[in-house]
């Protein structure tokens, strides 16, 4: 009987075994931590209502969502609390997003409206302006504002003359430049006359800037400056033989500057104009092959991670550290994180609290479409990606899966 039984256990075992060999064959079900969506949420929708209505209104906002807060957590019974204390603490975080990214946008809004540009926009008065540069020139379409080449330029209007006197200012704008402006860079510092005008669309800029001048340029040092020459030498090198139409600068570094214009046209024609444009693909592939060259090399995970992040850090510098290049890098490297780790718990809880720390440092990213598919698609890495990567690992080798998946 004892051997039967032997047996019997025997074969129980062996079920269970069975059992849980086929259910490692499967790949992970993907369990994420939940808890930080409705905080995202909250401050996604407290960084949309403070970019429309204004400085003063959001300040007073995030006060009032302060002083609710602060009023919950001195009333809270202690010891065992009822149900509806229990849920009231669980709203505590989404309230305090929604403060934290009110008061944060509430002071960028007011850091932008200050100094005397708004209202040189509603008089329509010429002043001198000093601007810093804060992205690449965009070429427009030919034809647009009149004849020759015309660019659009990101910059800040730190200070200036108007009417006589001097000022001081943070307010961002958007020129609508000739084409002198066309060899700028990030970091350049232009004094010019022109107008400012109200802008057409809801945005970061304040106000279109026309200028009436010719510009005086003092060129960016440092990091800027050396990173401005790198990529010169990059242009040159590749628009050598001119077999490319200047399309490998602008798909490696962003660098739309020396790019035909008609094969510039035809991109835009064909919906592929985003191969030009600096990502998070861009940022993601940094991160995974700096991190995978580490490993090949038995470097350990966190060196690893530390030299990944590092290789990271210059490349925006080189491709320059604008809004939309850094909110590339957040999210680009978050979705790399989410593949190399496996641990989708942990990335999707990072990609939250970096959605709530980028729009409480730039709260125009709310109304930002970029934004918007850069979050939809480092969500689509993090959720899905260890799944296809482990399904991946059974014909393939783990870095293979992990490229293959990263390339689509």
């Amino acid at each position: 009987m004892s051997s039967g039984g032997g047996s019997g256990r025997d074969r129980s075992r062996g079920a269970v075994s069975d059992h849980a060999v086929s259910e490692g064959r499967r790949p992970p079900r993907w369990s994420g931590d939940l808890r930080l969506v409705p905080s995202a949420a909250a401050a996604w929708t407290a960084a949309a209502a403070a970019v429309h209505g204004g400085a003063t209104g959001a300040t007073a906002a995030g006060l009032l969502a302060g002083l609710v807060i602060g009023c919950v957590l001195l009333l809270a019974p202690r010891g065992r609390a009822p149900t509806r204390v229990v849920v009231s603490a669980q709203a505590l975080a989404p309230a305090a997003a929604l403060a934290l990214v009110l008061l944060a946008a509430g002071g960028s809004l007011a850091r932008a409206e200050s100094g005397p540009v708004d209202r040189a926009v509603r008089a329509g008065m010429p002043f001198t302006a000093i601007l810093r540069i804060s992205g690449e020139p965009t070429l427009l379409p030919p034809g647009a504002f009149g004849g020759g080449d015309r660019y659009l330029v990101d910059a800040d209007v730190i200070g200036g003359v108007l009417q006589g006197r001097r000022f001081a200012a943070t307010t961002p704008v958007v020129v609508l430049a000739p084409q002198r402006w066309g060899g700028m860079g990030t970091g350049d510092t232009v004094r010019v006359l022109g107008t400012a005008k109200p802008p057409d669309r809801l945005g970061r800029a304040r106000a279109v800037f026309l200028p009436a001048s010719a510009p005086s340029v003092d060129e960016a040092g440092g990091w800027l400056g050396y990173t401005d020459g790198l990529r010169a030498r990059f242009r040159e090198l590749s628009l050598r033989d001119g077999r490319d139409g200047g399309l490998l600068p602008g798909m490696a570094l962003g660098d739309r500057e020396g790019l035909d214009p008609g094969l510039g046209d035809a991109m835009r024609t064909t919906g592929l104009t985003h191969l030009t444009a600096v990502s998070g693909a861009n940022c993601s592939y940094v991160v995974a092959f700096a991190f995978l060259a580490l490993r090949l090399v038995r470097a350990p995970r966190l060196p690893s991670a530390v030299g990944a992040l590092i290789a990271l850090v210059g490349f925006v510098l080189l491709v320059r550290p604008e809004p939309s290049v850094l909110r590339a890098a957040v999210m680009g490297a978050i979705g790399v994180a989410a593949v190399l780790s496996g641990r989708g718990r942990v990335s999707l809880t990072l990609l939250m609290l970096s959605v709530i720390v980028l729009l409480a440092a730039d709260p125009w990213l709310s109304v930002s479409y970029a934004f918007v598919l850069s979050v939809a698609a480092t969500l689509g890495l993090v959720t899905a990606g260890p799944r296809v990567s482990e399904t991946l690992q059974r014909v393939m080798p783990r870095p293979a899966a992990q490229s293959c998946w990263r390339s689509r």
